[in-house]
């Protein structure tokens, strides 16, 4: 009887295993076509960083350029609909601006938090703003300059995640 104990738990894992290989990636699709997440009109985005939410919705961030200044929006998609926000807002902070190199975290909380590099091109010399904002139940957090960088000309890619 032990050997006919053995031979049924031994049948049991391989067929957990086969579903496991198999069957879990084809339910875990949540899509069967690719999605577009950005493409509002009029948008040029630039350096995507794309992140999953804890319940399941996707969020994107990009520099979002449009004329000569550019600020980092926000896509956000639950499978249904898309959501499009200017995280950066900097047209509100300076009157000549720029952004770029965003970072994306999602903790477990669904908690969004974004930082970015901005820059106030209004004045003689520019410097490089570190900046950090974050969105949860009760809505976007006001903007906080984390302090400046200095600018290299060997520096491409300067994401703080």
């Amino acid at each position: 009887m032990k050997l006919s104990k053995k031979l049924s738990v031994t049948k049991t894992l391989i067929v957990a295993l086969f579903l496991g290989i198999i069957v879990s990636p084809a339910l875990m699709m949540a899509w069967k076509t690719p999605i577009t997440i950005a493409g509002e009109a009029g948008h040029k985005y630039g350096k995507p960083e794309i992140k999953f939410g804890p319940s399941g919705t996707v969020y994107m961030t990009y520099r979002n350029k449009v004329g000569g200044y550019s600020d980092i929006t926000l896509c956000t998609y639950d499978g249904k609909k898309k959501e499009y926000e200017n995280v950066s807002n900097l047209v509100k902070i300076w009157s000549a601006f720029d952004a770029y190199e965003s970072a994306l975290f999602v903790d477990q909380n669904e908690t969004i938090h974004v930082t970015w590099i901005g820059i106030n091109l209004s004045g003689s010399h520019e410097i490089h703003h570190i900046m950090y904002r974050y969105k949860d139940e009760n809505g976007w957090s006001k903007v906080f300059d984390l302090g400046t960088l200095n600018e290299h000309e060997e520096l491409f890619d300067t994401r703080i995640a």
